[in-house]
């Protein structure tokens, strides 16, 4: 897993995009800083059945 603290904002258009099952981005680094070098990518990807089949 990975924790990042997001906003309020965020977190509620992560919730919409995790609804909708859409990709989702979100920006990482220092609060101050303008330009953010680092992202957490959520992508959806084709359903792979073989995972967890015991």
């Amino acid at each position: 897993g990975v924790m990042v603290q997001i906003t309020a904002e965020t977190m509620e258009a992560l919730r919409q995009a995790l609804r909708e099952m859409k990709d989702f981005s979100i920006a990482c680094g220092k609060a101050d800083q303008e330009e953010n070098q680092e992202h957490v990518n959520i992508q959806w990807v084709d359903d792979d059945h073989n995972v967890n089949k015991g």
